[in-house]
């Protein structure tokens, strides 16, 4: 797997190939969101509307791609860092850009008359911009921010592995995890288990956890044993969420969705064995920079944008087009302003200030010890 490392965080791997499978998780994402019939309705009944509904129906499963992605590049990112400067990165890697993003659906939404600018919808943005707004039972402003609850929990679960040091413990606190899941599975227990770690969806990260193992080849035994037992697992699980995503046709999602997940593995698994040869390049950076505010952006303030187009007697065809061409505009300029120059001085910033507190408190006790 090719590693590739950006200009302003030289400790900070980068896996090119997965830019590109990220963007097109989160462009099969928009495309359900965009298509499916049971999100939608259905279009004119025209053969073709019909074939690009079908077609979109699993892209749902991009959601469940990007928690094997992340499962892989946060153990690689969080590997030598203290839990200080992990928690600096994951802020400023995802916060500056939800933020903007945020304002910007809010914005939407009040613009076509989606909502109404209550102090209770400004209340509700406030809470959401905390990304904590569930454990307070405030809605999300926008249903895709579901998938950034799931992974702060992660997120909060390699912070409290770097703080005591154990990240690299992997045997240990893997297996754990996955023996607490799996005892979730089979009794329910313990039932607030989803408080501090998402039950459904952590084979996913530590099928993720398994192809970092193999690949970088810090541990491919146990990486490989976290890909037999995670393997089926998510295959597994897809069979059950199909019943929610993709309730129109159970029978054939019954047997779609867990082929889908399975071709994902054994794309995954090509890539770890046969990657390598593809260079880091600006073009592919900015295709993976593209993928978070996309997500962010296209679903609640995209549909009421559209929704209000068509009202004006614009063909659906024609709103669905402007409205994606816009997203991806903004897109591009959130990720080029906020999320590669601000969000990156942010880290920088914050890096340099706390690392000199650290220096400087550990000058302190090293004085007062030779004191």
């Amino acid at each position: 797997m090719t590693i590739a490392r950006t200009k302003n965080d030289v400790s900070t791997p980068r896996f090119v190939e997965f830019d590109i499978l990220r963007f097109l998780a989160a462009f099969v994402v928009v495309c359900y969101h965009f298509g499916a019939p049971n999100v939608i309705g259905t279009f004119d009944g025209s053969r073709v509307a019909t074939l690009v509904q079908s077609a979109t129906q699993l892209g749902y499963l991009g959601v469940n791609v990007f928690f094997i992605i992340s499962g892989f590049v946060i153990l690689a990112s969080a590997s030598g860092k203290s839990a200080i400067d992990f928690a600096i990165s994951r802020f400023c890697r995802l916060f500056p850009t939800y933020w903007v993003c945020l304002l910007l659906t809010a914005a939407a939404l009040v613009a076509v008359g989606a909502v109404v600018t209550t102090p209770e919808f400004f209340v509700q943005v406030l809470v959401n911009a905390t990304m904590l707004n569930n454990y307070v039972d405030v809605d999300s402003v926008d249903g895709v921010y579901w998938t950034l609850h799931v992974e702060l929990k992660f997120y909060a679960l390699v912070f409290l592995l770097c703080l005591v040091g154990w990240v690299d413990r992997v045997r240990w606190w893997s297996s754990v995890w996955l023996a607490i899941v799996l005892i979730h599975a089979a009794t329910g227990y313990p039932r607030q288990l989803g408080w501090i770690i998402s039950p459904s969806y952590s084979a996913y990260f530590i099928a993720g956890i398994g192809y970092f193992l193999v690949a970088s080849r810090r541990d491919t035994a146990w990486g490989v044993a976290l890909l037999t037992i995670t393997i089926p697992m998510t295959v597994w699980h897809a069979i059950g969420q199909s019943r929610d995503f993709y309730p129109l046709d159970p029978d054939t999602a019954r047997i779609a969705a867990p082929t889908v997940i399975a071709l994902v593995h054994l794309t995954l698994i090509a890539l770890v064995a046969f990657g390598g040869r593809m260079r880091a390049s600006r073009s592919l950076f900015v295709l993976g920079g593209l993928t978070y505010p996309v997500y962010l952006l296209h679903n609640q303030a995209g549909k009421a944008v559209t929704d209000a187009l068509s009202a004006q007697g614009m063909s659906l065809a024609a709103s669905m087009t402007l409205v994606l061409v816009t997203v991806f505009v903004l897109s591009f300029l959130v990720h080029r302003y906020i999320d590669a120059r601000l969000a990156s001085q942010w880290r920088r910033f914050l890096v340099t200030r706390l690392g000199s507190q650290r220096q400087a408190r550990r000058s302190a006790r090293d004085t007062a010890i030779a004191d």
